[in-house]
């Protein structure tokens, strides 16, 4: 059986008795890395640059980025926030 992964509604609202599951991909481009952290708080990034391999940081920022993202989106708050 396929599964067919779909972009996320402009609104999203979640109910009692639903859950949503979300996938995205940590391994972003090094060139977009910078961006990332824009979202990101002082401590989030601090903690990042505590890792040794750039790999994980990289990913460790993505993660944080798009969980900001997301629940921003459900809050309707910047990420930022």
């Amino acid at each position: 059986m396929a599964t067919t992964w779909e972009f996320p509604p402009e609104e999203i609202q979640l109910h009692h008795n639903q859950v949503h599951i979300w996938r995205v991909w940590l391994d972003a481009p090094s060139h977009q890395i910078e961006t990332l952290k824009f979202n990101l708080s002082e401590a989030e990034i601090r903690r990042a640059e505590k890792f040794h391999f750039l790999k994980d940081r990289n990913r460790f920022l993505a993660a944080h980025n798009y969980t900001r993202q997301i629940l921003g989106r459900y809050l309707d708050l910047a990420p930022e926030q």
